[in-house]
């Protein structure tokens, strides 16, 4: 904001109002003048700005990149017959690089219980829910279900009840019989089965 002075204070309106025309508008010149300067320096410093925020943009983006990009590649290593694991971790990888700023903020962010539930973990997004797991197997799984129900038999998502409201995430899926015996033989009680009509 530009205020005219004179001598090192500002001039009041009435001192405006006193002076002589030709005073007046050669005040007004200057003020004109200095406005163009003053937006011309604004639109520096908003360059400048942008052009600093990308520069700080990049360099997280690297500086995030050098911290993963070893991790990754053991895994990459440790995985590499697997296409799909592999172009997984490549999308983590990028997908951390990407959103560093979140990561970075994500405990600033949580203060109180009320933001907990409107903004889970960041970091859940990169957990893995193994639903049912037979690497320790020899061979095919064989399930006996002796009670057939609904969520024995497909499996079921449970909730958390926090501050009185319910939720859920990908984590919390539990697998069913049919999940612990795909690929494998699935017993069942046929009676039951028929006797439970959602079953």
């Amino acid at each position: 904001m530009l205020v005219p002075a004179e001598d090192g204070k500002s001039i009041t309106p009435a001192d405006l109002e006193a002076m002589t025309p030709k005073k007046r508008k050669e005040l007004e010149r200057v003020e004109a003048k200095l406005q163009d300067e003053v937006k011309a320096g604004l639109g520096r410093i908003r360059d400048r700005e942008r052009d600093t925020h990308e520069k700080v943009q990049e360099l997280n983006s690297r500086t995030a990149l050098f911290a993963v990009e070893y991790l990754i590649k053991e895994l990459k290593a440790k995985y590499g017959g697997l296409d799909q694991v592999i172009t997984h971790l490549e999308s983590v990888q990028q997908d951390i690089v990407t959103n560093i700023d979140q990561i970075r903020l994500r405990d600033t962010d949580s203060k109180g219980p009320s933001s907990q539930l409107s903004a889970p973990n960041f970091l859940q997004r990169y957990d893995v829910n193994v639903v049912v797991d037979n690497s320790t197997r020899d061979s095919a799984p064989v399930i006996v279900e002796n009670h057939p129900s609904y969520h024995n038999l497909i499996g079921r998502i449970e909730h958390e009840v926090f501050m009185g409201a319910s939720r859920t995430d990908f984590t919390m899926i539990r697998p069913g019989a049919l999940h612990r015996a795909n690929g494998g033989y699935l017993i069942l009680p046929a009676r039951d089965v028929l006797l439970s009509p959602y079953t």
